[in-house]
């Protein structure tokens, strides 16, 4: 069985995760999902804070890019698209369509607002 390329950390309620998912799968990656469970803290363990020190998710692990972490969906979905779309089905290529960046940044803050974690 082939390793999987990326882990991806998430809540299975907060939609933030559920972006970095469809890039995942419009880019044809293969993924491993972790679902962290909320009641138990799971996010604020040691462990998790040592690899993601804000404590929240969606977090991605590179493990072809020698385990490099990243998180916050946005970060993540820019480094999908900038270090992983070798075809250029997701990135933005020309100057004039960089005001994309300010949507895309401009939807991830408000998701997940209610959601208390």
């Amino acid at each position: 069985m082939m390793p999987k390329h990326f882990t991806l950390s998430l809540h299975v309620w907060a939609p933030t995760g559920w972006k970095v998912v469809c890039v995942l799968n419009e880019l044809g990656f293969s993924y491993e999902t972790v679902y962290l469970d909320l009641c138990t803290g799971e996010h604020k363990l040691p462990q998790f804070l040592k690899a993601n020190p804000n404590g929240r998710f969606p977090m991605l692990v590179d493990h072809m890019n020698d385990g490099f972490i990243v998180w916050e969906s946005a970060a993540i979905m820019l480094y999908l698209v900038d270090n992983h779309d070798s075809e250029k089905r997701l990135a933005v290529t020309s100057n004039v369509d960089r005001h994309l960046y300010q949507w895309l940044l401009f939807q991830a803050s408000p998701q997940g607002v209610r959601l208390r974690y």
